[in-house]
């Protein structure tokens, strides 16, 4: 049996307003074939917006953060408080929309953005003890912030290929940090820290057998 464990965080359920499903799926697929237990976790609070996924249209009520990320981890999910750092070999993110509004607030600060504090005291955590860090689509951004918390300017991530990430590279160019291309198959990971992103559904276009080959590079760059 396997003692390898990763920790998945996922900003709820859903690409609009949550976690893109795929992407989560595809992140547990791909370590679990490496080999490891894979645990979820997700904050406990309510998301920013809500949205029905056909129409696009915001809906009421709003949705709990951990319940609705209970639908992709089939019901076995714990709070992001109860994330013990030291009792996993790493964590991973999946993206979506919800990771920009549920776990920061980009959207109205910009270049001023601050991560919520469940989740970032987690983040900035996993950065100073160089625990492992994966993290695909637009949760590189969470990761971003992260670091301009902390006052790193010598880190490295990707969003995929640039042009699907302009509403982001002004932010890193401000916060110095490198922005590198990869293609959807692929995965980068930072000369000095075990941060290690891809772009998935950064590109629209991306096919779900290229969102699981980037997973699964992600995990290669481990090693």
């Amino acid at each position: 049996m396997s003692t390898k464990h990763f920790a998945l965080i996922l900003a709820g359920c859903g690409h609009l307003d949550g976690a893109e499903i795929t992407e989560a799926s595809a992140l547990n697929i791909a370590l679990s074939k490496a080999g490891y237990t894979v645990s979820f976790y997700a904050p406990n609070r309510y998301q920013r917006d809500t949205i029905e996924h056909i129409s696009g249209d915001e809906i009421t009520p709003n949705r709990n953060i951990l319940q609705e990320a209970a639908r992709i981890a089939r019901g076995s999910i714990k709070p992001i408080e109860e994330l013990t750092l030291s009792s996993v070999d790493g964590i991973a993110m999946a993206g979506g929309f919800g990771v920009i509004k549920n776990f920061t607030n980009f959207i109205d600060k910009g270049n001023d953005a601050i991560l919520q504090p469940d989740i970032g005291d987690k983040l900035k955590e996993a950065i100073v003890t160089k625990k492992p860090i994966i993290a695909i689509c637009a949760a590189p951004m969470a990761l971003a912030i992260a670091l301009k918390e902390l006052g790193i300017k010598d880190a490295s991530l990707s969003f995929g290929k640039a042009r699907n990430a302009e509403g982001f590279l002004p932010a890193l160019k401000a916060w110095e940090i490198t922005h590198i291309e990869t293609q959807n198959d692929e995965a980068h990971r930072d000369a000095k820290y075990p941060i290690i992103t891809s772009g998935a559904y950064m590109d629209s276009h991306a096919t779900p057998y290229e969102i699981f080959l980037g997973a699964e590079a992600c995990i290669n760059k481990l090693a």
